[in-house]
């Protein structure tokens, strides 16, 4: 990031970023039942959003294979 009141004087600004990930379902005693659940939903989600995902894989193969075949046909 720089200053944009001067282009040839520049100010750079450092940003820390730190990822991580918290579990929190190791700490079930701070949790609602509802907060529970609500985790339980999203995985249970994210679980259905990857397997629909690799069953499509497929689909798309044979896709991108007629796609190919069209072309080579309409060149010849």
């Amino acid at each position: 990031m720089t200053d944009r009141l001067n282009s040839f004087k520049k100010q750079y600004y450092r940003i820390d970023i730190i990822v991580g990930k918290i579990i929190l379902k190791k700490f079930a005693s701070m949790l609602s039942d509802e907060d529970q659940l609500m985790l339980t939903l999203k995985s249970l989600c994210k679980n259905y959003d990857r397997r629909v995902g690799l069953a499509l894989i497929p689909f798309y193969l044979d896709r991108l294979e007629f796609l190919k075949d069209e072309i080579d046909n309409k060149k010849q």
